[in-house]
């Protein structure tokens, strides 16, 4: 049985960007999640950094907010 991942703190920043992003939208979670054929309770993952976005993703999420992809990975390190 796999061991359970913690989050990580770029999962962290990259969630809290999104959260960012999205609400600089105006766009609520649930219309996101639509957009990119996931629940609203996934959008809050990834904002919590529970989850991963995955590079696809993460393209698919930029698209719906009209921004660079490079926006969620900005001085992270």
């Amino acid at each position: 049985m796999a061991t359970p991942r913690k989050c990580t703190e770029v999962d962290t920043q990259i969630g809290d960007r999104l959260r960012g992003l999205r609400q600089k939208t105006g766009m609520s979670q649930a219309d996101l999640g639509h957009c990119i054929g996931v629940s609203f309770q996934q959008i809050q993952k990834y904002e919590a950094g529970k989850n991963r976005v995955a590079v696809s993703t993460m393209l698919a999420l930029a698209d719906h907010l009209g921004i660079s992809a490079s926006r969620f990975l900005r001085g992270i390190a």
